[in-house]
């Protein structure tokens, strides 16, 4: 493996935090409930503004890695057993 594929890999296996998603999980709570107050409902904003620039930059890496190994990317994630993520 070339270090060009192991820097991919290695962007595309970030990811948030065990911690971290169960903060999240539980500030989509309180804001379903209607119970957050703005510093939560700030956090949860820069926790998914976060999250969504990490998904732009895992999909770039994924389309580097599939174009630098000759296949799309479909097939990239389904060798390297990658499934979409559940919508919180």
């Amino acid at each position: 493996m070339s270090a060009e594929e192991s820097k991919l890999l290695e962007a595309i296996n970030q990811g948030p935090t065990t911690f971290e998603m169960d903060e999240c999980v539980g500030l989509i709570r309180k804001r379903q409930s209607e119970t957050s107050s703005d510093a939560e409902f700030e956090r949860l904003d820069a926790f998914t503004k976060g999250m969504e620039q990490l998904a732009v930059s895992r999909m770039k890496s994924l389309a580097s890695l599939a174009e630098l190994r000759g296949v799309d990317v479909e097939q990239l994630m389904q060798e390297l057993d990658i499934t979409p993520p559940d919508v919180l």
